[in-house]
């Protein structure tokens, strides 16, 4: 699921905002009487109001966000991944292929059969959580963990090394 504009988040009444806050919490939601659950993602994008030396020199990356999610820190906390679009290189044309490349059709696939594998105890065959971090922070961490394990390490075998 998509967010384009996340600023627009701000005119959603405080039900919807609680209502995402559920669902990245358990992987479910509430439509009236009924309750469904599903393992898509949320994604937010948005544009930043000043160059990035001057937001991360005077504020922090959440900054541009609503204040309705940037105050939250309930749903900050349930945010497992944040990737600033200013890390991704932009598309030019020496990054395409004049040759094979993966359908993208495979790529979803492949990506979402490992959705079905839970990575979440690899961690502790070389790390342990301290005792500083509660529940919710060791449950962010270990999905943080698992994710990129499932994509870099499918097989689940990481050095510590490489896991740090």
């Amino acid at each position: 699921m998509g967010f384009d504009g996340v600023a627009n988040l701000q005119k959603m009444p405080k039900e919807v905002i609680t209502t995402l806050k559920t669902y990245c919490e358990s992987g479910t939601f509430q439509r009236g009487k009924d309750a469904d659950s599903s393992n898509a993602s949320i994604v937010m994008f948005g544009n930043t109001n000043q160059p990035v030396y001057v937001m991360v020199q005077t504020g922090h990356l959440f900054a541009p966000m609503p204040d309705v999610i940037r105050d939250d820190m309930a749903f900050i906390d349930r945010l497992h991944f944040y990737l600033p679009g200013w890390e991704i290189l932009k598309m030019r044309v020496e990054l395409f292929t004049k040759h094979y490349g993966f359908v993208v059709d495979y790529l979803a696939e492949a990506l979402r059969a490992l959705r079905k594998h839970n990575f979440t105890e690899v961690i502790d065959k070389h790390f342990s959580l301290g005792s500083h971090l509660n529940a919710r922070d060791r449950k962010a961490v270990r999905k943080t963990v698992s994710g990129p394990m499932k994509i870099i390490y499918p097989n689940g075998e990481a050095t510590a090394e490489e896991m740090k």
